[in-house]
């Protein structure tokens, strides 16, 4: 099968280059991403890789193999940790005709039950997509300008801030003083 059949067997839940943008508040920890995949073919296709820009975040599919008629969810997590603001991620999962996936015969060893042998398709028959989306989280504490200039041979005059607090129960502000 080639790589422009396989492009037509497959929808996805939006479109090819799915985006999408989430909102988080600065409490939240991770935020998820999730996209469909249906193989609208007669064959199975496998989900021969994955990967995700960025250390910061993750990406797993409930279905290693699609069968014919069954629909795949890609889920993409986002680990918030200590950031602020606008993040984009890039995604890119693969895609070939086919089963890619076998099943290892049971090693000798206890515990390797679960090992999968991993049989490369011939790139030819790869198809990759891009998925995509941004986070914007949310900023506890917010000012209107986070600097502020005089110069040297201006007269000192008092300049406005505006502090935006997000959760006043957590954040307020203790003091503050207007110049004479």
């Amino acid at each position: 099968m080639n790589r422009y059949i396989l492009l037509s067997l497959l929808s996805w839940s939006l479109h090819l280059h799915t985006k999408q943008e989430k909102r988080a508040g600065y409490q939240e920890t991770e935020v998820s991403a999730s996209w469909t995949v249906t193989n609208n073919g007669t064959e199975p296709v496998s989900i021969v890789a994955m990967k995700i820009g960025c250390a910061c975040a993750s990406i797993d599919a409930d279905q290693q193999v699609i069968p014919p008629t069954t629909t795949s969810t890609i889920t993409a997590v986002f680990h918030i940790g200590d950031r602020v603001g606008l993040h984009r991620q890039q995604a890119t999962v693969s895609i070939a005709d086919g089963t890619w996936v076998k099943k290892q015969p049971q090693a000798e060893e206890e515990g390797n039950e679960n090992i999968q042998e991993i049989v490369l398709p011939p790139p030819e028959s790869i198809v990759a997509h891009t998925l995509s989306f941004s986070v914007d989280i949310e900023q506890p504490i917010k000012l209107s300008r986070k600097v502020l200039f005089w110069r040297k041979d201006s007269k000192a005059a008092s300049k406005k801030v505006r502090v935006n607090i997000n959760d006043p129960e957590e954040y307020s502000l203790l003091e503050y003083r207007r110049l004479p």
